[in-house]
């Protein structure tokens, strides 16, 4: 006679794959990593400024001239002889840094004058600029 066989003992555990573990943790990583980014930038905020350019004629005669911020035209005034006109020029800076703006009135007839401010909270910055 045969004998009965042994009883079937614990299932024997088959080895799980890994991968939804990793895949797991590597959410949590970029996540984390994104949450610490975000903050970094939303905490360095971009602040508003009005940079007011008066520019002077002293030509002796009318001049239009042209108002250039950083290189990049902001405007055209025309000025009257032995008067001031003016205009006004939104900016952006970073709040924790703030930013020079380098402010420059030139003509097509030669008269040129230029000048650089700091802006480093919001309002408004007066530069005045004398041409002739």
């Amino acid at each position: 006679m045969q004998g009965n066989p042994p009883p079937p003992g614990p299932a024997a555990l088959l080895p799980r794959s890994r991968f939804g573990l990793l895949l797991a943790i590597g959410v949590l990583v970029l996540v984390a990593g994104a949450g610490i980014g975000g903050y970094a930038l939303g905490a360095s905020g971009i602040g508003h400024a009005t940079i007011r350019v008066q520019v002077t004629d002293h030509a002796g005669s009318n001049l239009t001239a042209q108002i250039v911020v950083n290189g990049a035209l902001a405007g055209t005034l025309t000025i009257p002889s032995d008067q001031t006109a003016s205009l006004d020029v939104a900016v952006a800076y970073a709040t924790a840094n703030g930013a020079s703006f380098d402010v420059a009135a030139t003509t097509t007839a030669g008269p040129r004058d230029s000048t650089s401010v700091f802006v480093n909270t919001p309002g408004i910055f007066v530069v005045s600029l004398q041409l002739g």
